[in-house]
This record gives structure tokens, C-alpha cells and sequence, in this order.
């Protein structure tokens, strides 16, 4: 379960007995400590629509006066109802759209601090990842390579900031370039350019995906975004 299907989950009901939401949260720190939050305001909001009356109240009523008191009282009662859930309600929309907006995640920065330590796996320094490899990973997100990028060294899944994407390095004139593929998504903010001290990318105007290509600061990686927009497509 991805970041935004378990948000979304949670948010429709944070006292699900979903296993996957469950599992999910067990193996994240992060995951569990935002179900945690979202049953907290859940049992608040339950518990501010929840007005008590003592046992003894039509008494005390009866003996301060008339039953008019009582009557003009339980009006005032469910106006304080009224007046609790319209308050717990607006405490709900104001804590889900905090929520959205502290955990919108800069994608730019988490592929650059990826690069200092992603690497070429033992052994893949002689061989190169085929094509069809390639399209059985990039498959996952709904696209396909029409043809070869080139010498791909590595294909592999990698997380940024807990958002599953796929990753390739391309052995190129130009040294290690790297392609990021992340799904499209509400949470996640790209710039279109992007660097550091080391290294810089772009984010290509793909549709239907996220796709960022980085390299070494002042190395030309024109041919390969040409290349990987020309060559890769998404259905979905």
C-alpha cells in the first residue's frame, strides 16, 4: 500500500481493521504515528458529541421551579450539542487539510539525495539491463519503453521518502545519468529544474507519470531526457 492509498484509507476510517493498513503502519514509523493521530481525533470528535446528563437533573429541575426551566434547558442542551459538533467538525477539516500540506514531500531534493547513495550493483559493471527487463519494472507504473536508452547498468526499485519509483542508470558519454519514474500523485511538489553542489536534473513534461533526470553538475544530459521522452510512454 502506497503513501497516498494509506492516507486516503485512513482518512475514510481511522478505525479500520484493514490488515494491509495495519501492515503498512507496523513496517513505518511515519504511517503509524499519522493512524495514531487520526484515532486520537476520532475518539475526540466522538467523545465531544456525547453529552451527559446527571441522573438526578429532572430533580433538581423540579425542585428549583417549573418544567418549563427543564424544557428551556434541554433546548439549550441540544443547541451545545449542535454548537460541539459544528466546532469538531471544523477542527476535523482544519487538522486533514494541516495534514496535507506538512506532508507535501519535494521530490526534486529526495532524487538528489538518493544520488549519494545509489551505485551499480556487483557485478553489473560488464553487463547491461535488457529492454524487456527494463519494461517488466517500468510496467508497475503503467508505462513502456518503445526502444533502448542506450547501456542501462541498473534497473531497480528505490523509495523517495516512502513513495515507491524506479530507478535506471545510464552509462553515457556524459558519465552516470539517472532516471527516476514516480506515479503521478496529489501530495508530491516537483521543481523543473533542479541542483545541488554535485549534481543537477529535470523533471520531463510526461504525462501520466513523474519522470526526473539527473546527472553530474555541468555535464550536458540533453540527449538522454531527449531520449527518454521520446521513448517512454504511459497508458495510466
Amino acid at each position: 500500500m502506497d503513501e497516498l492509498e494509506f492516507r486516503r484509507a485512513v482518512y475514510a476510517d481511522p478505525q479500520s481493521d484493514d490488515p494491509r493498513i495495519k501492515e503498512a503502519a507496523q513496517r513505518d514509523p511515519k504511517k503509524m504515528s499519522f493512524l495514531q493521530e487520526l484515532k486520537q481525533l476520532d475518539a475526540d470528535l466522538k467523545q465531544a458529541s456525547k453529552v451527559e446528563v446527571p441522573e438526578d437533573l429532572a430533580s433538581k429541575l423540579i425542585w428549583q421551579g417549573t418544567l418549563s426551566d427543564f424544557e428551556a434547558h434541554k433546548r439549550k442542551s441540544r443547541m451545545h450539542l449542535a454548537l460541539a459538533a459544528s466546532v469538531a467538525f471544523v477542527v476535523g477539516i482544519s487538522f486533514t487539510v494541516w495534514q496535507q500540506q506538512r506532508h507535501t514531500i519535494d521530490f526534486s531534493h529526495e532524487a538528489l539525495a538518493h544520488m549519494y547513495h545509489s551505485e551499480i550493483p556487483p557485478g553489473a559493471s560488464a553487463s547491461t539491463v535488457s529492454l524487456s527487463d527494463i519494461n517488466a519494472k517500468l510496467a508497475t507504473f503503467g508505462g513502456t519503453l518503445l526502444s533502448d536508452l542506450g547501456t542501462v547498468k541498473a534497473a531497480n526499485y528505490c523509495h523517495l521518502d516512502n513513495v515507491r519509483s524506479l530507478h535506471l542508470i545510464l552509462d553515457t558519454a556524459q558519465g552516470l545519468v539517472s532516471v527516476f519514474v514516480l506515479p503521478q500523485m496529489d501530495n508530491g511538489s516537483f521543481e523543473p529544474a533542479f541542483a545541488d553542489s554535485q549534481f543537477s536534473g529535470e523533471k520531463l513534461p510526461i504525462s501520466k507519470a513523474n519522470v526526473l533526470v539527473v546527472g553530474e553538475k555541468g555535464k550536458d544530459i540533453s540527449t538522454v531526457k531527449q531520449q527518454v521522452q521520446q521513448r517512454m510512454v504511459f497508458s495510466a
